[in-house]
């Protein structure tokens, strides 16, 4: 007889193995609203200090100059990670030239999504958004998932290749593109 192994807590080991496992209350509340779809009523819930104290997540919606902030002071660690990269390579003996730029431009995108993703799946916040005191959260004031954390990053690519025109958006109803594309809401503490 074999002993049962004991059910896992983390969301990772709780996927769906095959189509069974994915009930029809759920996709009736896929169907309802895709972008707020988090999982199944079974799914584990993430509990945030602030709601295990007690405390409510129901700040205001982020305006313009925060979240103009927050965007700099990441933009500003991006900056400091490329010219620490530039200065590393010219220390191993290899001179910056053009043709390096692809290269450079691959690290740039993987430093910024661990330098996103990371902090918003435990904390909810970047290190330039933490400074300015805000906080990405879901409508219900979870932690983000993977998928929203992945199209949030997207969003903000999106925003810095505009030159942050879309943060204007937030002007209308609160959100800013990121936060649209991510089902996610930025609240300032």
């Amino acid at each position: 007889m074999a002993r049962p192994t004991p059910r896992s807590e983390s969301p990772l080991f709780d996927l769906p193995i095959d189509g069974e496992s994915v009930g029809a209350r759920e996709l009736e509340r896929f169907e309802e609203d895709p972008v707020d779809f988090v999982g199944g009523d079974d799914a584990p819930a993430r509990e945030t200090k602030g709601q295990a104290a007690g405390a409510s997540s129901s700040g205001a919606d982020a305006g313009v100059g925060p979240r103009f902030l927050a965007g700099l002071a990441d933009l500003a660690a991006h900056a400091f990670a490329g010219l620490i990269a530039l200065f590393g390579a010219q220390a191993l003996g290899i001179e910056a030239q053009l043709r390096h730029l692809p290269a450079l431009g691959a690290f740039l995108l993987a430093f910024s999504f661990l330098y996103t993703a990371i902090p918003l799946a435990f904390w909810g916040r970047t290190a330039g958004m933490a400074w300015a005191r805000l906080e990405a959260r879901t409508s219900q004031g979870e932690l983000l998932s993977f998928g929203q954390i992945l199209r949030r990053w997207l969003g903000w690519l999106f925003t810095l290749a505009l030159a942050g025109l879309p943060t204007l958006l937030c002007l209308v109803g609160g959100r800013s593109l990121a936060d649209r594309l991510s089902g996610s809401r930025t609240r300032q503490n």
